[in-house]
């Protein structure tokens, strides 16, 4: 199984209901985001790897370049 970490920062406080769980800055309505998958914080599973294990959570494209773009797969409408 593959893995990455996730080096978060939890400074800051999102104000919406659509933030990245890595820098947990507020992500605008109509920016590009893509979504990931935990299973065990800060670990993040590969797509391929995932299946239906874990959380899916929002990264802003920022936060998704840093844990590595293959981990990480595009949002798709709520």
């Amino acid at each position: 199984m593959r893995k990455a970490w996730m080096d978060f920062d939890t400074r800051r406080q999102p104000k919406t209901d659509r933030w990245c769980v890595c820098c947990q800055r507020d992500i605008n309505p109509g920016s590009q985001a893509r979504t990931v998958r935990i299973l065990d914080f800060p670990w993040v599973l590969h797509p391929e790897d995932a299946g239906v294990c874990g959380e899916v959570f929002l990264v802003g494209l920022d936060c998704a370049r840093k844990i590595g773009i293959e981990f990480t797969l595009p949002e798709t409408k709520r």
